[in-house]
């Protein structure tokens, strides 16, 4: 569940980022976003008559999603210390499901088939989208769209569509401090995903996020992606450095030409270094074109 627990990073390309890849799969790595398992009964019956027995989905252990993606209906719940048993098993015990009248009415609802998409296009997600690439493509669409991106002001902001298009019945389960905020109220474990640049928060909260700023699921992916690529592929050298590096490879030391220019040697240093790995990378068809 690591690709839904962490679909966004600060980490990446950072001097800690295999620390804290270790890190995560050692204390996250066998973790559910959920408190109990969920499974869905067509699944478990067309495993039996496929494979003789029921297997654990992913598609179901995912924070907010309360249905099967496939068959459309809620889904039922089991402790987690009876995973050992097969969904369907007479031995595996269900627990009683949470505002299962509420499910079964919100399974058709547009918002929450978007947020299901984002949610299972994370889950299948390679590696983690750059912090910088999120920052990015939110700051810019909510701008777009009219959105306040900041604590204090009166334009609607990130939860203010939240509470406007998921089903209130949804918010009370996953983001009650939503359900009943006040318009332009900043929430800040939701809207503090959309104003701070330097910390990642909730899988539920960013997609909830992308929910209701794109029109379609696979216009929110895309824009991530497209942002994370671009940001993957940039020349980490460029002004004010460009001149530096000209006199350097001019024949000027290293130290003489950030003096000349104002630039500190150290950050030369670093660039040079970054770009010399980079260039060091084997770079393979799909990202020359």
């Amino acid at each position: 569940m690591l690709p839904a627990l962490h679909p966004i990073s600060k980490y990446v390309d950072s001097p800690s980022e295999v620390g804290y890849l270790q890190r995560i799969e050692s204390t996250y790595g066998l973790a559910l976003p959920t408190k109990n398992l969920g499974w869905c009964p067509k699944c478990a019956t067309q495993d039996s008559a496929c494979r003789g027995f029921g297997h654990w989905r992913r598609q179901h252990q995912l924070a907010g999603v309360d249905w099967c993606a496939e068959h459309q209906q809620p889904l039922y719940r089991a402790p987690l210390e009876l995973a050992i048993h097969c969904p369907g098993s007479l031995l595996l015990e269900r627990l009683p499901t949470a505002g299962m009248v509420d499910i079964e009415k919100e399974v058709g609802d547009l918002a929450l088939l978007r947020f299901q998409q984002i949610m299972i296009g994370w889950l299948r997600q390679p590696s983690p989208i750059r912090l910088a690439a999120w920052a990015q493509v939110v700051r810019k669409k909510g701008q777009e769209i009219g959105l306040r991106i900041c604590e204090i002001g009166k334009r609607p902001i990130a939860s203010d569509l939240i509470r406007q298009m998921f089903p209130r019945s949804w918010l009370a389960r996953h983001i009650p401090e939503i359900a009943d905020k006040r318009f332009a109220t900043c929430i800040r474990k939701v809207d503090g995903a959309c104003i701070d640049k330097h910390v990642t928060y909730p899988t539920l909260a960013c997609a909830a996020i992308l929910t209701v700023l794109f029109e379609t699921a696979e216009a929110a992916l895309e824009a991530l992606a497209t942002a994370d690529l671009c940001l993957a592929t940039a020349n980490p050298i460029g002004k004010p450095i460009d001149d530096v590096l000209a006199a350097f490879l001019a024949g000027q030391s290293l130290q003489g030409a950030c003096t000349k220019f104002g630039f500190s040697l150290t950050d030369a240093e670093k660039a040079l270094r970054k770009s010399l790995q980079r260039m060091r990378q084997p770079v393979n068809a799909e990202v020359l074109a």
